[in-house]
């Protein structure tokens, strides 16, 4: 009688807060709400906890399948030589075997080039895109006759730089970074946690991968409707206006050729834009869906 109550009480607790948990070896998942499949890829060194808001936004009208993905914030790494890869086409299973009709997929930085290259390599695989401050070709930011060939001698070093540094430098250098990259100090504690318990080989091989790695012609492939964040701050005399200008142009130069993006600036936001200005976030986010509903 008392594990039948005690599997009552289970069952009751489990339908309340409709929270699922599961681990593969390329990634955790957590999944809340229901309704139409949102997916949401967290950046380099960052736990799912990244979306915390976007889940208590969205919990109520979609079924959130939120990733932390191997090797970062404490997951257990791969022991593959190629990270993102395997990443990849794990995640594409994943979306194969839980998507639904309206379905969104969602990533940031890492998870939003992640989300890129699924998606052109899968046509199908979901019916809406949203990239929050991700570029199809980093390392072409900057010099945009960058090929993946210079690109992978160029940037090899990046492999083996966080296995290289002691303890105090890998601190000293990712408290640096992610000040670099938030506004929003109260969340600098808890990203910075999560870098420190990211395994440094990962942080190595998955940087190199990204910036030796180049989607600018692959986005062309991409059919499905895509939104495309960035953040700018500071928006306050001509110099300034100049700057964005610039920025604004990388991201024209790069996105061209998927056809069907939509580039939004946010403002008063950096880099991890969910968090800086999560009201604005929110409406681009709801207009994005609305029109395409």
């Amino acid at each position: 009688m008392k594990t039948n109550i005690f599997f009552f009480l289970l069952s009751i607790l489990i339908a309340k807060t409709n929270v699922i948990s599961q681990e593969t070896p390329a990634f955790k998942v957590e999944v809340h709400g229901s309704g139409p499949a949102m997916y949401l890829l967290p950046g380099a060194a960052c736990s799912g906890e990244v979306w915390q808001a976007t889940v208590k936004k969205y919990r109520s009208t979609h079924r959130l399948h939120v990733f932390t993905l191997a090797g970062y914030a404490g997951i257990t790494p791969l022991a593959s030589d190629s990270i993102l890869p395997v990443l990849k086409d794990s995640l594409v299973t994943y979306i194969k075997r839980t998507k639904t009709e309206n379905s969104i997929l969602m990533g940031h930085s890492v998870g939003g080039f992640l989300a890129m290259w699924m998606a052109a390599e899968n046509k199908q695989l979901v019916d809406k895109l949203i990239i929050v401050d991700a570029l199809p070709f980093l390392a072409g930011a900057s010099a945009p006759q960058m090929t993946e060939a210079v690109a992978k001698n160029a940037y090899s070093m990046m492999k083996t730089y966080f296995t290289s540094l002691d303890s105090t430098s890998f601190a000293i250098t990712q408290n640096m970074t992610i000040k670099s990259m938030l506004k929003n100090e109260d969340f600098l504690e808890a990203l910075i946690g999560q870098s420190m318990r990211s395994d440094r080989r990962t942080l190595g091989t998955t940087m190199y991968e990204l910036m030796s790695t180049d989607l600018r012609d692959d986005v062309s492939e991409i059919e499905v409707p895509g939104l495309v964040l960035t953040g700018w701050m500071d928006e306050i005399n001509s110099t300034e206006n100049e700057k964005l200008n610039e920025k604004l142009n990388i991201y024209k130069d790069q996105y061209h050729q998927w056809k069907s993006a939509t580039l939004v600036v946010v403002e008063n936001a950096s880099h991890f834009i969910m968090l800086d200005n999560a009201n604005a976030f929110f409406a681009e986010i709801d207009a994005f869906i609305a029109n395409l509903d």
